[in-house]
């Protein structure tokens, strides 16, 4: 599929069919992980795979036991080693940047994952202090995100999200078309001049109320 198809089409799985995930997949899982941007090129994610059933339950365990971590064929538990984004940026780095580069890592898994015909969930409610005893993770380094991949039992529908309109601002804060009837009207003309292409523009409509 194409990125966009990709990216409009993922969804949150949480269900998963007791099917083994290919090892090439989950590479390439790991791979998109390894080349999501990260400030300054640190680099500073490790990635752990989980496999192990009795380490899934422990895994789901420290996860507020939301009882289908367990479930899946695998699970990777992203970490940060924030200590060396805080040697380049200091503070900043360690409480901003070093979360940032963890996120981007883990959309790109969720992204790849899907394109390979997989479903993936990212959790972030776990005990820390859990997790760094089971996995015997050192205390300088934080445990960020756990995805949960597998092939999908489930087809989760698509949740209500607010419109472009509703969250785009332009050149400063709150700077909205002021106008909706007007910013229909123009769309509207657009969709009439440029035709089905410009169908994909009524993303920016606000919401009917």
């Amino acid at each position: 599929m194409d990125a966009l198809t990709n990216l409009f089409s993922r969804r949150s799985v949480r269900k998963y069919k007791r099917k083994p995930v290919e090892f090439e997949k989950l590479l390439n899982i790991l791979d998109a992980g390894r080349l999501a941007p990260n400030a300054g090129n640190v680099q500073d994610w490790k990635f752990l795979v989980v496999t192990d059933k009795d380490k899934l339950e422990k895994l789901n365990e420290a996860s507020l036991e939301q009882d289908w971590i367990n479930e899946a064929p695998l699970a990777i538990l992203i970490c940060s080693e924030s200590v060396k984004e805080e040697r380049m940026y200091g503070p900043r780095g360690k409480n901003v940047y070093s979360i940032q580069n963890a996120s981007c890592a883990a959309e790109n898994m969720l992204l790849a994952a899907h394109a390979e015909g997989l479903g993936g969930c990212w959790v972030g409610s776990f005990d820390e202090k859990t997790i760094l005893e089971v996995f015997s993770i050192p205390e300088d380094v934080i445990p960020r995100a756990i995805l949960t991949f597998g092939y999908p039992d489930e087809k989760p529908e698509e949740k209500p999200k607010f419109s472009l309109y509703d969250v785009t601002f332009f050149n400063k804060w709150n700077n909205k078309v002021k106008d909706k009837a007007e910013f229909k009207k123009i769309f509207t003309e657009l969709l009439t001049v440029i035709g089905e292409q410009a169908k994909k523009l009524t993303r920016f409509l606000p919401k009917k109320s």
